[in-house]
């Protein structure tokens, strides 16, 4: 009796993909809300400190953070749209 071999299955490539619109949303959010200052105060112990940076950043800077929301909301709705 002769031994077949497994026919061989094409694999998927593996591939690795950022949405470009929640990326630069979530970085824009980051910026508005001085998470780096914050961080670094964290990073030195005063979690206090970083939590108040953070708290004060979203009240002063609330227009802002919503026009950042809307514009990621129009933006995916105009590539889902175009069939992106």
């Amino acid at each position: 009796m002769v031994v077949r071999r497994k026919k061989r299955t094409a694999r998927r490539k593996r591939t690795f993909s950022v949405n470009l619109i929640e990326t630069g949303a979530g970085l824009a959010f980051l910026d508005a809300s001085n998470a780096g200052t914050a961080a670094q105060s964290m990073i030195k112990g005063d979690i206090a400190g970083g939590l108040k940076t953070l708290g004060d950043a979203f009240k002063s800077n609330k227009d802002q953070m919503i026009r950042i929301g809307a514009g990621a909301l129009a933006a995916k709705l105009v590539v889902g749209s175009l069939g992106g």
